[in-house]
């Protein structure tokens, strides 16, 4: 059986320039890339960003077997929502635009995880958000919040796996089902996946709190990567992607 945990995975520790990037300026793209992928439609600038992503990817020395386990893992998504398109009468080239925008954000999303620790995400969102701080929020406690949703995730789909091998010895066998018994597999069991995670997550807490950790105080982060020519190079491209939607859809 395939882990789900693979699926999402968790911080791989390796020396690289991807986990060396100055954790903000991975975040500012990011958000950058979110950005485009909401708005654009176009398949070239979805193809150069898959090109950059894979070249992130090569760089980050993850085991690509990580990423294709991601990919390999919603492959019945896939057929799903190439069904749905279908029938809301989207022509070929749009429904490999969408396609490609749900890849490219999950790997995305996995290649963030996997060279950004925990920590580093805490320490990134509250450097992010600290430009409003005049505004007399609670940036500490807004992070803290935040970097639990990316948490949450990997934390959910870790126990998810773990349910889903003991609920087999009960006759509901995830890995032995066809398309429909694995379906009813993982719905029946996600009750119970995210009770477990909402209990880890406070636990999680806890230790925080335990460790001295308070929303109250100015966050540090002993590790912040930095602002080098590799991190410039990056969100060059990733302004590139800003700028090929700009043209997209005619704002110059």
């Amino acid at each position: 059986m395939m882990s789900f945990s693979s699926l999402f995975g968790s911080y791989y520790p390796v020396d690289s320039s991807i986990h060396n990037m100055s954790v903000t300026i991975k975040l500012l793209n990011f958000f950058l890339f979110i950005l485009v992928m909401i708005g654009s439609v176009s398949l070239q600038l979805h193809l150069f960003i898959l090109a950059v992503l894979i070249l992130q990817i090569i760089e980050s020395k993850v085991p690509f077997r990580f990423f294709f386990n991601m990919f390999y893992g919603f492959r019945y998504l896939y057929i799903l929502m190439v069904f749905m398109f279908a029938s809301l009468g989207l022509n070929l080239e749009l429904t490999i635009v969408y396609l490609l925008k749900f890849v490219l954000i999950i790997e995305y999303l996995a290649l963030l995880v996997h060279t950004t620790s925990l920590s580093e995400f805490d320490y990134g969102i509250y450097k992010v958000l600290n430009p409003i701080n005049f505004l007399n929020f609670n940036i500490s406690y807004i992070s803290l919040v935040i970097g639990n949703v990316f948490r949450f995730i990997p934390a959910l789909i870790t126990t998810e796996n773990r349910v889903l091998k003991c609920q087999a010895s009960r006759g509901i066998d995830y890995v032995h089902s066809g398309v429909v018994g694995k379906y009813y597999a993982v719905i029946y069991s996600l009750k119970n996946s995210l009770r477990l995670t909402i209990k880890r997550m406070k636990e999680i807490n806890n230790l925080a709190k335990l460790r001295m950790y308070s929303v109250k105080q100015r966050r540090t982060n002993f590790r912040t990567g930095r602002f080098n020519f590799y991190s410039l190079m990056l969100l060059a491209f990733h302004l590139l992607f800003l700028y090929g939607y700009i043209l997209e859809v005619n704002l110059l």
